[in-house]
């Protein structure tokens, strides 16, 4: 790939947005924004860097596989996905909890856990 190719191709995956479907319409968010992803039933809560939370008419398994990004964006917990760019702690006790760069608290599921350090291992290269 030339450097042309290269340059244009991080800077649209820089630059990447969400489609999503919310009661009015259709919405466009950026990936990077997203602080994680919580189950609302069928529905999901984007919670976000920038911004009050939004309610999207798509259920959290969807939006798992549109983000298509199991590095950045690790299940962490049937009803959360979490962006790993804000995590802030880990805190391993038998109900290990997840804490972010804003204080909120995220429980880890002891199945997802093994998932969530290879993630981890990826995402900060330890």
């Amino acid at each position: 790939m030339n450097n042309t190719s290269e340059s244009h191709t991080k800077r649209y995956s820089d630059q990447r947005k969400l489609a999503l479907p919310n009661l009015e319409g259709w919405f466009f968010e950026p990936v990077e924004n997203i602080r994680y992803l919580e189950a609302q039933g069928s529905y999901t809560m984007l919670h976000l860097q920038k911004g009050s939370p939004i309610l999207v008419s798509r259920n959290l398994a969807a939006l798992e596989i549109q983000i298509g990004d199991p590095v950045s964006f690790v299940r962490i917990h049937r009803s959360f996905i979490l962006h790993l760019a804000f995590l802030r702690t880990y805190i391993k006790t038998k109900s290990p909890t997840l804490v972010l760069d804003d204080g909120t608290s995220l429980p880890l599921s002891l199945s997802r856990k093994s998932g969530f350090m290879e993630a981890m291992q990826h995402f900060f290269r330890f």
